[in-house]
């Protein structure tokens, strides 16, 4: 849908070019070229992109904000999935120690084992999930204001949100665009501010300006987390 393109559609575009999980790694397929995935824990492959389903869910809350929007909301959703994230480390158990010496973690429910502490991987999607809420919630309209009650839009249809508390020196507005083989089971398985008067389409050129600035600024945050993350591990490996 157009419209949800230009809503959610910058999600999938920062989530696609954030550091995949610690545990799976990427790989060119060298007959078509394209590229697939490796859960080393589970032994696995799989040509879809194992942040896709994180960030279909981070889409599924905001349509469910845009639904009933409320204030809290996103709050509330992170503790969800903080929530979720800590039901699914209770299947796991450890560490323990093999003959060699080396520590491993089991999931008896799942029959999976793996070299890396579990809370890693764990941690790192919550993040992402986490900032990708709070980037969401900054361009959501509030509460009390429907998407479509919003009066302020450019010729193209993208939403003009008002920005309460700037200097009375001049009433502002800004202008929000969004661009916008498998292995069996083994062991180890800001804001600019432009005046009333000016046009649709530099409201857009500094809506696309700020977007893009923004979505900069998540990779960087995300990138320095997963850079964070597999610090932690490399020096459990190290230990090992």
């Amino acid at each position: 849908h157009p419209v949800e393109d230009a809503r959610f559609g910058w999600i999938a575009e920062v989530g696609l070019r954030s550091p995949l999980p610690p545990r799976w790694t990427s790989h060119v397929d060298t007959e078509s070229g394209f590229i697939y995935y490796i859960d080393h824990d589970r032994q696995t492959s799989s040509w879809e992109n194992p942040l896709v389903p994180h960030l279909r869910r981070i889409v599924e809350i905001g349509r469910a904000y845009l639904a009933n929007p409320s204030d809290g909301f996103f709050e509330d959703q992170k503790g969800i999935l903080w929530h979720q994230h800590k039901h699914a480390l209770d299947g796991w158990h450890g560490p323990f120690t093999d003959p060699e010496g080396r520590q491993y973690f089991v999931n008896s429910a799942e029959e999976v084992s793996s070299w890396q502490d579990p809370r890693v991987d764990a941690q790192y999607i919550f993040e992402l999930e986490s900032g990708l809420l709070t980037s969401l919630q900054e361009v959501m309209p509030p509460p009390g204001l429907a998407a479509e009650d919003n009066p302020w839009t450019t010729d193209g249809g993208a939403e003009v949100l008002t920005l309460d508390g700037l200097a009375t020196s001049a009433a502002s507005a800004l202008t929000t665009t969004m661009a916008g083989g498998t292995f069996k089971n083994g062991w180890r398985k800001g804001a600019t501010a432009t005046g009333l008067g000016a046009t649709t389409g530099q409201i857009a050129l500094v809506a696309h300006h700020t977007a893009k600035k923004e979505r900069a600024t998540v990779m960087e945050e995300m990138t320095d987390a997963a850079k964070r993350f597999h610090g932690v591990q490399q020096d459990e490996e190290e230990a090992q």
